[in-house]
């Protein structure tokens, strides 16, 4: 039901590896549109793909996320349930407010379903001063529970509070979470 393709959710250009992140480079926004959470908040979807990618500075992978229960998939390239190993905290470019980011995350997180992300193209969810963004596979569609992200999203804030945080899925999965100020 949430699987719809305007929810395409993952950036560009973004295969990870073990260890190395990679993050978007020319980043163009291709759509922006209001999403209603079951709860009736509102959060901004914004749709994007990247001229390419760089791959980040390589940062030692530690602390494995909370491993989360497969479910609801449906396609083949599926990352529900694969761990996110927490990838390190950083500096924010702009002040990111505590409860922007909790109150999305738990959004996320008790959100049920899952949304897809197209090849070469990446997803944020937005709440006023905190983004979450996911980043799947450059070579095929990828599909992401809701309740997985924010999990996720979950535990990189409880990990990197107001800066920049990320995580990255486990055993070369393909997609990786970030926590990023506007």
């Amino acid at each position: 039901m949430y699987s719809r393709t305007f929810f395409s959710l993952m950036l560009a250009a973004c295969s990870i590896g073990a260890a190395t992140a990679r993050y978007c480079e020319n980043k163009t926004v291709t759509e922006t549109f209001p999403f209603t959470f079951p709860s009736g908040d509102v959060v901004t979807v914004e749709r994007f793909t990247c001229d390419g990618s760089v791959p980040a500075v390589k940062r030692e992978l530690s602390n494995t996320l909370e491993v989360r229960q497969s479910s609801a998939c449906t396609e083949s390239n599926c990352v529900c349930g694969i761990p996110c190993l927490f990838d390190g905290c950083r500096a924010p470019t702009q002040t990111i407010q505590a409860g922007h980011c909790t109150a999305l995350a738990q959004q996320l997180e008790n959100m049920s379903g899952t949304f897809t992300i197209p090849t070469n193209e990446g997803l944020g969810f937005i709440l006023q001063s905190c983004e979450y963004t996911a980043f799947g596979s450059i070579t095929q569609t990828t599909q992401y529970c809701f309740h997985d992200m924010g999990v996720a999203a979950a535990q990189i804030f409880a990990t990197c509070g107001t800066q920049q945080g990320a995580c990255e899925g486990q055993n070369n999965a393909g997609f990786f979470v970030d926590q990023i100020s506007l």
